[in-house]
């Protein structure tokens, strides 16, 4: 499985592997491409400092048939996301409440 260090200086999430989050003051812009047949996707939170957020919005598709954006809170949440179908991820886990919302 592959590992992707998300920043300010990479923002795009890989869509087969564990995404790490190391927002700092925050990320408002991160993303996640459309999901693909076999792939899971894990994001996590690793830092966030104050009561800042992390936002990750899918490019094409949903992470639930509804919601294209994911709000990240508290350090240690996660969303494990798979292939549903080709413009659906399906959500395995979320841990810690992340915040989804249709923008």
């Amino acid at each position: 499985m592959f590992v992707n260090e998300v920043s300010a200086d990479n923002k795009a999430c890989i869509t087969n592997g564990v995404n790490i989050i190391a927002a700092g003051t925050g990320l408002a812009d991160a993303t996640i491409g459309p999901p693909h047949p076999g792939h899971r996707a894990v994001i996590r939170l690793a830092t966030l400092t104050g009561s800042v957020t992390a936002v990750v919005t899918v490019t094409e598709g949903t992470f639930d048939g509804t919601n294209n954006t994911a709000t990240f809170d508290a350090a240690e949440e996660t969303l494990v996301l798979v292939y549903k179908d080709e413009d659906e991820w399906a959500i395995e886990l979320n841990s810690g409440g992340v915040g989804l919302t249709d923008v």
